[in-house]
């Protein structure tokens, strides 16, 4: 019965199995060096399996062979066997490619190669070839690499050679020249951050262009260091704008070179023109703090989610801010600090200090999301000039850690105007423009550009155009209160192309900040390549005064890709790399760009509280264009609001004598000075339709002028009256 029961199983068992086969897998030998294999490659039947080579040989493969037949017979666990044979021929060292790559100007062309052999097989240098000379790349480059000097070859042509190794064993190889480096990339640096003594915690960051290829790369050298003594701590922060950090105090070469191991080949000379930079020496008695912004969904304060992006970092005590788009890095004096922080959508969850005593401390912050989705959106202008195209640059941000789900988003603007194009192009019908579009990711962000026409009518000075923007998603967006936006421009003639204006939130002013229902400031920082010549570069800077809360900054949108940063006490940078922004006399339309943020002021805002802002804008290498300020004085509102006419202004102001009110269409009924507070400091009469008022005899300082027309309008402009 045992007998039975052994054979039903076994015939059972073989009639489960798949037919048994073999296939052979073979390495040729190179040349002579017996280094040939074969390998049996067993399927089907049932194992294990047992083998049988023509010379004995048990195992499932062979190796160590020279040129000749093998064969193989597998036995499986059943009985069944299959027998099948290899040949084994002796070739040549695989075919090789060379590399097309840049060399340096007035050197021959080298190009270098990977030998394909059997690495078993140890050296078999020295290398020689039909053309050109072989030799090894120096390390540390590329060990068992090798290059050839290929000589004066020209640019784009092709080479085939044969190379052989010591023993005359032989390969191929085809390629095509490279060209010669005629340009490197200019520099900017755009930023440097001191290091402390003990610590290597400066950074310096910068952009090039244009890009002269991909097997270039940038370099920074100690200005007393030999020429292999390259700093590696190298980092990307946006397409175009690079950074080295983790630097010590010092001077430094900033080259452009060839790629490390063309470097080497070339003898290490070629590479751009360097500039020199310094890293501040911020003494021993400071160090740095680093960490990540996350979102910590499961509540363990461990940092393993997603980053937290569009981060301000306070530092207390100070207060000194950073931004964080999932990480940050700030030096601080020695002690011990807590870090907070804001975004919209998310709250700090972790609770983050640091103490610093010359060293460098990780602070990791997490954070958990206050609403399950927030989509916004953000839309400016540059100018309106009758005859010259208007442009909005519109942006729609998820500030949430969701999802969006599909948006819907229109813009809209006034009949006056006419459409001209859009990117990306959308749906237009009449006066609107529709982007259907597949769902945001996770503070995701899209920009949307808009050119407007609008007419050669003179008469149309010193109206308003207004637009609309909204934005609608599929999931629920627990905020809508952002999810629309308004912009008005007023039709100017001739203008300053380069300026920054502050919008309140209730737009009832452009100069009063109303405490009572103000809650944001939004400005607007116009620029305009007015040269002669193309702006490579452009860098925007804004130290913000006293009297805004930095932590409260965000950005609404801005013309052209750009990354920006927010530091020490409140400066505020954006870097516009690679802009390439044309003059106004060769392509007027696109010599224009903009940024617009948002910020709140610092509380309590008391009533006369001037709130001044400048912006500092860097074409390139030249001197900066310092805007106008931009003037808002805070006060209580009595509802009184703007007369509809934004080119009412008071001349001059400051005043010392007298002021003047220009640009008034409607008839005139009363004109009081209030002081800050609100009390009237005197009331002016009107007959015979006055325009200069005197205030000899007021004490200097600032006022309000408060301007009555007949048909029960009213708006209030500040006035600075000083004495000489």
């Amino acid at each position: 019965m045992l007998r039975i029961s052994t054979f039903l199983l076994l015939a059972t068992m073989s009639t489960w199995a798949y037919a048994l086969s073999v296939s052979m897998v073979v390495q040729n030998e190179t040349c002579t060096y017996a280094n040939g294999s074969v390998f049996a490659g067993v399927s089907g039947g049932v194992p294990p399996y047992t083998y049988l080579w023509g010379g004995g040989e048990t195992t499932d493969g062979l190796t160590g062979l020279g040129p000749g037949t093998y064969t193989v017979t597998v036995t499986d666990f059943v009985g069944t066997q299959v027998s099948d044979q290899a040949t084994v021929i002796s070739e040549n060292h695989a075919a090789l490619m060379g590399i097309t790559h840049a060399y340096c100007p007035g050197q021959n062309y080298h190009d270098f190669f990977i030998p394909v052999y059997d690495s078993s097989l140890g050296d078999l240098g020295p290398w020689s070839s039909s053309i050109g000379s072989i030799a090894e790349v120096p390390p540390p480059a590329a060990p068992g690499n090798l290059y050839i000097d290929l000589g004066t070859m020209a640019p784009d042509q092709s080479y085939s050679l044969t190379y052989w190794d010591v023993n005359g064993c032989q390969g191929t190889m085809t390629g095509i020249a490279g060209a010669p480096i005629t340009s490197w990339p200019s520099f900017a640096v755009v930023d440097i951050q001191g290091s402390c003594a003990n610590v290597g915690n400066g950074q310096v960051t910068f952009t090039s262009s244009p890009d002269v290829g991909t097997d270039t790369y940038y370099v920074l050298r100690p200005e007393s260091g030999g020429d292999m003594d390259y700093i590696n701590t190298f980092g990307i922060v946006a397409p175009d704008v690079f950074s080295f950090y983790a630097l010590p105090p010092g001077n430094y070469w900033l080259r452009h070179r060839l790629g490390f191991t063309y470097s080497l080949i070339q003898g290490g000379d070629c590479s751009s023109d360097s500039i020199l930079v310094t890293i501040p020496n911020l003494g021993p008695t400071c160090g740095s703090i680093t960490g990540s912004t996350y979102m910590d969904y499961n509540s363990d304060c461990i940092d393993t989610e997603a980053n937290a992006s569009n981060v301000v970092v306070e530092i207390q005590p100070g207060p000194i801010y950073t931004t964080s788009g999932g990480g940050y890095s700030v030096v601080v004096p020695n002690g011990n600090y807590t870090m907070t922080t804001s975004g919209a959508a998310i709250a700090q969850s972790c609770p983050a200090s640091a103490t610093v005593n010359g060293n460098s401390v990780t602070s990791n912050i997490g954070h958990q999301p206050t609403i399950p989705l927030d989509v916004a959106i953000g839309l400016a202008s540059g100018p309106a000039r009758p005859g010259f195209q208007l442009f909005y640059n519109m942006i729609v941000q998820n500030l949430s850690s969701s999802a969006s789900g599909a948006t819907t988003t229109t813009f809209t603007f006034d009949p006056t105007v006419s459409f001209i194009s859009a990117w990306p192009s959308g749906s237009v019908a009449g006066n609107t423009i529709t982007w259907n579009q597949p769902s945001l990711d996770i503070f995701q962000e899209r920009e949307y550009r808009i050119w407007l026409q609008v007419p050669p009518d003179v008469g149309l000075i010193g109206t308003v155009i207004p637009a609309s923007a909204e934005v609608s998603t599929a999931n629920t967006d627990g905020d809508l209160a952002n999810n629309t936006t308004n912009a008005a421009i007023t039709v100017t003639g001739s203008y300053d192309p380069n300026d920054k204006t502050a919008y309140t939130s209730t737009r009832a002013s452009n100069s009063l900040y109303f405490i009572n229902e103000d809650e944001w400031i939004d400005y607007v920082i116009r620029f305009q390549n007015t040269g002669t010549d193309t702006a490579f570069n452009v860098v925007v800077t804004d130290t913000l005064p006293s009297t805004l809360d930095p932590a409260t900054i965000s950005l609404v949108t801005a013309s052209h890709a750009n990354t920006w940063s927010l530091q020490g006490q409140g400066t505020l940078k954006f870097i516009f790399p690679n802009i390439l922004l044309p003059d106004s006399n060769v392509n007027e339309p696109l010599s224009h760009g903009l940024i617009s943020f948002r910020i709140r002021p610092k509380q309590p805002v008391l009533p006369g509280t001037t709130i001044e802002n400048i912006a500092n804008i860097y074409f390139d290498f030249n001197p900066p264009v310092i805007t106008e300020p931009s003037v808002l004085v805070a006060e209580f509102s009595t509802g009184v609001h703007e007369i509809a006419d934004p080119e009412v202004i008071l001349l001059p102001n400051p005043a010392r004598d007298a002021f003047e009110i220009r640009g008034l269409g409607q008839d005139l009924l009363g004109v009081t000075l209030l002081s800050i507070d609100g009390r009237t400091v005197r009331s002016f009469a009107n007959a015979n339709g006055d325009r200069r008022f005197m205030v000899g005899g007021i004490p200097s300082g600032a006022y309000l002028v408060e301007l009555t027309l007949r048909n029960g309008t009213a708006t209030r402009l500040p006035l600075i009256i000083e004495h000489h």
